[in-house]
């Protein structure tokens, strides 16, 4: 389960980037499915609780659902709790990275809970059963902002995208575009199941104490010079 296949097929985006679709390594679409129906099930108490507090705190729909750009470039649509106000219009940069402060007015009072604990991904277990998405993958970005796109960028869309990640691990938020674009094209590169599974350990861990992933953990999977470029921007925020 640690090595990678070879190449698929050839996909077109809405702009016309080729990209040859890279096969994931044997068995992730099961452990997909498996672990997608398990936490289904054992969340499912979780996910009436938001649900009821999401509608009875703000009005609007209890689902967000965004259009991106999937594996190979195909839009689909990602589903999210509804963490904002209705009507409240996206705060992006000019590439298409989504801002969120603190203290934003945007979001509701469940909504800016939802934000920190990450909970508002949990409907993205759906496109994970669907095969829309994965467990583990790049961050999936809006159909508009692909004319912003460099070559690392485009690389992410070779696989599915993911609910967490290697950019997530190593704290996105404070990354600029190109570094972010350069971590997920490393994942797509590097990608294994013993590397999955590192992310998949240290998401909760991140997300929980919010200590920040040591860099010497993930630094053979991103490479040294990745790395280096994501501390310098970390020194200067």
């Amino acid at each position: 389960m640690g090595g990678r296949s070879g190449p698929s097929t050839i996909a077109v985006t809405p702009l016309g980037r080729k990209l040859t679709l890279v096969r994931p390594y044997r068995g992730k679409r099961l452990i997909d499915i498996l672990a997608g129906m398990l936490l289904l099930a054992l969340l499912s108490p979780v996910w009436a609780m938001i649900a009821f507090l999401v509608k009875a705190t703000s009005r609007g729909s209890v689902f967000f659902r965004d259009c991106r750009l999937g594996r190979g470039g195909v839009p689909y649509r990602m589903w999210k709790f509804r963490t904002m106000r209705v009507g409240a219009p996206p705060l992006l940069t000019g590439d298409g990275k989504l801002i969120v402060r603190k203290k934003d007015p945007r979001l509701t009072p469940v909504g800016r809970w939802l934000r920190i604990l990450h909970l508002d991904e949990i409907p993205q277990l759906l496109n994970v059963l669907t095969g829309e998405m994965s467990f583990v993958g790049p961050r999936s970005g809006r159909p508009e902002y692909e004319g912003s796109y460099n070559d690392d960028a485009y690389e992410r869309l070779r696989v599915l995208p993911g609910i967490t990640g290697l950019a997530a691990v190593l704290d996105a938020r404070h990354m600029s575009n190109e570094s972010l674009y350069a971590v997920e094209a490393a994942y797509v590169r590097n990608q294994s199941f013993w590397l999955d599974l590192a992310i998949v350990i240290l998401t909760p861990v991140y997300v929980v104490s919010g200590v920040r992933i040591p860099r010497r953990l993930l630094r053979k999977a991103v490479g040294g010079k990745v790395i280096e470029a994501v501390e310098s921007e970390r020194s200067e925020a």
